[in-house]
């Protein structure tokens, strides 16, 4: 079975109605797993309310209900851990969110769809896609 989670700019352009991106989620195998983290459900969060559109908070409301949102636990958080001391030491840190929704990715076996290359290449073990570019 495949697994996906879904990073917190990909969900943005999915609420946007980006084309692409809503093409990519059309023409996935019905049996695919599409999850979200709760970091990312917090960022929606924090744009919503920042905007403080009604409209957009009932979109997302809406999205969540129709994805798995992925916890942290002890496990994750001892994994997460690790990836920052390894980032340290090659000089290479990323933000805390973006580690912990790491974690969580690789701890659930699922694979992040992000259009932020960038920071999560430095990973180990971290299987992602970019469905933007």
């Amino acid at each position: 079975m495949n697994s996906l989670t879904l990073d917190t700019d990909i969900v943005i352009e999915l609420l946007r109605g980006n084309d692409i991106v809503k093409r990519k989620m059309e023409q996935l195998p019905k049996d695919t797993l599409i999850h979200i983290t709760g970091l990312t459900v917090y960022e929606l969060y924090k744009g919503v309310s920042f905007v403080g559109s009604k409209k957009l908070e009932n979109d997302l409301e809406k999205f969540i209900g129709s994805v798995e949102v992925l916890q942290l636990d002890s496990y994750i958080e001892k994994e997460a851990g690790k990836i920052y001391a390894l980032l340290k030491k090659k000089g290479e840190i990323i933000s805390d969110a973006d580690i912990l929704i790491a974690a969580t990715v690789i701890a659930n076996n699922s694979k992040l769809v992000t259009n932020n290359e960038n920071h999560f290449k430095r990973i180990n073990d971290l299987k992602f896609e970019n469905w933007i570019q």
